[in-house]
């Protein structure tokens, strides 16, 4: 082949379902040169969505794309032998762009996104095998049901992280672990709700944020750990007073 190089792509089913999008001059590969326009992806019927046939999609990362509609881009929803994905920095997470991946176990997500502040959600609900992920960098906002009975064992949200919505993680059996940055100011309904793992609760913000509905907390037993010196505060707060003998100062 005489030119710019093939991408070569892991999974010979997903390299199929790409390269009629980004191959423009039809020769039967895709350079990183046709990689890098970008191709608008129907957010109502995504070319990967449904196919148990795509294992490896890591080579996602490598092309260009936006979204065709509005952002509820269920890109690889209900692939469920999908073991490995990774994304392209600073594009979209849009809403149940992995729901109920059931064996997916590696994720690569961008740095971060080109939607910080969205509130979509169901992006990792219903995945079983996931163990852990990075999240982006730049996310302010986690949406309703984000990580909904997914097999995540530890959870950090940064100090970007502003407003987490309701069921985040609800039903996260296998969650041991959630640690929350400084500037939250609001927490949704059923967020841990039947964590039945979960050995602590972290959260660094001095303030308590808005806690929507004391069930949040409802079936589980862990302790709550809060900055040293904002014990009485948390204890007294909305919502958070329902908890107050599983609240404890901690140093952070």
């Amino acid at each position: 082949m005489d030119g710019e190089p093939w991408i070569r792509f892991k999974d010979d089913i997903f390299f199929a379902l790409c390269l009629p999008l980004w191959d423009s001059d039809r020769d039967g590969g895709i350079t990183q040169e046709e990689a890098d326009i970008a191709v608008e992806l129907n957010s109502s019927n995504s070319p990967f969505s449904y196919n148990d046939n795509i294992i490896d999609a890591t080579d996602f990362k490598y092309l260009n794309w936006t979204p065709y509609g509005h952002g509820q881009m269920q890109l690889f929803r209900e692939c469920t032998n999908l073991r490995r994905v990774a994304f392209r920095n600073n594009t979209l997470l849009g809403s149940g762009v992995f729901m109920n991946c059931t064996s997916l176990e590696y994720v690569e997500l961008p740095e971060n996104v080109s939607n910080p502040d969205s509130y979509y959600g169901n992006v990792f609900q219903g995945c079983t095998s996931l163990k852990t992920v990075n999240l982006p960098k730049n996310k302010s906002i986690y949406g309703v049901s984000f990580f909904q009975e997914s097999g995540l064992e530890v959870l950090e949200f940064s100090d970007v992280v502003t407003t987490i919505n309701g069921y985040v993680c609800f039903r996260c059996t296998s969650l041991r672990e959630v640690r929350i940055g400084k500037n939250i100011i609001s927490i949704g309904n059923q967020c841990w709700n039947g964590c039945t793992s979960m050995e602590g609760f972290y959260i660094k913000a001095v303030t308590p944020p808005t806690l929507v509905d004391q069930n949040s907390f409802a079936n589980t037993t862990f302790p709550i750990y809060v900055p040293r010196g904002s014990g009485a505060a948390y204890k007294a707060a909305t919502n958070w007073s329902v908890w107050a003998n599983r609240i404890y100062e901690y140093d952070f």
